[in-house]
C-alpha cells in the first residue's frame, strides 16, 4: 500500500509539471480570477484560478502547474486545492488591496506578472494570532534488500511530527468610525501594531489558539531475507528478515495565549457577538510501526530464515494548554491618534 501511495503521488506531480508545460517566451499575461462579489476580508480563504495567455490569445489553466509560484507578503497559495489564504497583517488603516507577484519559471529563466486581491471588508473578520500547526513527519517506504546481501535490511524510523507553535498574546482596541469597525492589535513583546477593519460588526473572531501537533511518520517495513540455495557443493543459508522501523513521535500541541480587548463605548454593540478562541492545540498522532521482513525460504535440508522484529509505535505527545480567560472591558481612548 505504501508503494502504491508513493507512485500515485509521483504520477500526480509529474502530470502537474509536464502535461501543460509553459513556454515563457510565448506567455503574454496571466489572468487571476476569483469571485470579486463575495465578502472578502483579512483572514479569508479564496477559491482562485490562474490562466496563462499565450501569443495566440489562448487561455490555459495553470492553477496546478508547478512552474507557477505566487509570491506576496501575507498570501499563501495551495495549488492542490486552488485556495488562496489571506494572512496579511496590515500596518496601516484602510489598506484595501494586497499586491502579489505571479512568477513562471522555465529552465533557469523566469517571467513575472503583477496582480492584486481587492478587499471589501464585508466578510467575517478573523484576527489570526494562532500558532502554526506542526508538520507531519515523513513516512518511510519499505526497504529493498540489495541483491548481494543475505540479510534483510531494517526499516527506517519515521520522522517525528513537529510541535505546534504557541499562539501570540495580544492587546486589542476596538472602535467605530461611521459604518467601519476598526481593531488595533498589539502583539505583546512586539513594537508593531496591526490595523484590521470590517463593516460586518457581527462577525469578528480573535483566534489565539495553539497550533496542533504534527503526526509522527510511519516506520518503514523491513525487507525479506534472501532464499537459501545450494550451488554444487556450496550451501547458502536463507537470510533473516529485517526489523521494522519505529514510528515517529507525535508533536505536542501549542499553548493558547492571553487576550485583552478594550472596546470603545461607540462600539459596545459588538460585545455580544465577539468570539475569542484561545484553546491549546491538539496533540498529533504517533507514527505506526513498520512491519518485519520475512525470513528467507530454505533450500532442501535447510531451516527457514528468522523473521525480523516489528518496530515500535512512536511516543505520544501532549496537548497544548488553554490560554487564560480573555479580558474584555469597555473604556474610552483616543483612537484619532492612530
Amino acid at each position: 500500500m505504501k508503494k502504491i501511495l508513493y507512485y500515485g503521488l509521483l504520477t500526480v506531480l509529474l502530470s502537474a509539471c509536464g502535461s501543460n508545460r509553459i513556454a515563457i517566451e510565448n506567455s503574454q499575461n496571466v489572468i487571476f480570477e476569483y469571485d470579486k462579489n463575495r465578502p472578502i476580508n483579512y483572514g479569508d480563504t479564496l477559491s482562485v484560478a490562474f490562466y496563462n495567455v499565450n501569443t495566440a490569445g489562448e487561455r490555459i489553466d495553470i492553477s496546478k502547474n508547478l512552474q507557477m509560484k505566487v509570491q506576496g507578503d501575507g498570501l499563501d497559495y495551495d495549488w492542490k486545492e486552488q485556495m488562496l489564504y489571506i494572512n496579511k497583517r496590515p500596518e496601516q488603516k484602510d489598506i484595501d488591496e494586497i499586491p502579489f507577484l505571479i512568477v513562471i519559471k522555465e529552465k533557469g529563466d523566469s517571467i513575472t506578472y503583477s496582480q492584486k486581491v481587492k478587499l471589501n471588508f464585508s466578510g467575517q473578520l478573523t484576527i489570526d494570532l494562532a500558532g502554526k500547526s506542526g508538520k507531519k513527519g515523513f513516512d518511510k517506504l519499505p526497504r529493498l534488500r540489495p541483491v548481494l546481501l543475505t540479510e534483510g535490511k531494517t526499516g527506517k524510523d519515521g520522522d517525528n511530527g513537529e510541535h505546534g507553535e504557541d499562539a501570540q498574546a495580544a492587546r486589542l482596541h476596538i472602535w467605530k468610525e461611521d459604518d467601519m469597525c476598526y481593531v488595533r492589535t498589539e502583539i505583546i513583546g512586539e513594537k508593531t501594531a496591526y490595523y484590521y477593519q470590517t463593516i460586518n460588526k457581527d462577525n469578528i473572531v480573535i483566534d489565539a489558539s495553539g497550533g496542533d501537533g504534527g503526526d509522527g511518520g510511519n516506520g518503514g517495513d523491513g525487507s525479506r531475507g534472501s532464499k537459501g540455495k545450494i550451488v554444487e557443493d556450496k550451501k547458502y543459508s536463507p537470510g533473516d528478515g529485517g526489523d521494522g522501523g519505529n514510528g515517529g513521535d507525535a508533536g505536542n500541541g501549542g499553548n493558547g495565549a492571553a487576550v485583552e480587548v478594550i472596546v470603545h463605548p461607540n462600539a459596545q454593540e459588538i460585545l455580544s457577538r465577539l468570539v475569542i478562541l484561545n484553546k491549546g492545540g491538539e496533540v498529533g498522532e504517533a507514527g505506526d510501526f513498520g512491519e518485519p521482513g520475512k525470513g528467507g525460504k530454505p533450500a532442501a535440508g535447510q531451516k527457514d530464515g528468522k523473521d525480523g522484529k516489528q518496530g515500535h509505535k512512536g511516543a505520544e505527545g501532549k496537548p497544548g494548554k488553554d490560554g487564560p480567560t480573555p479580558v474584555i472591558k469597555t473604556g474610552s481612548f483616543d483612537f484619532n491618534k492612530w
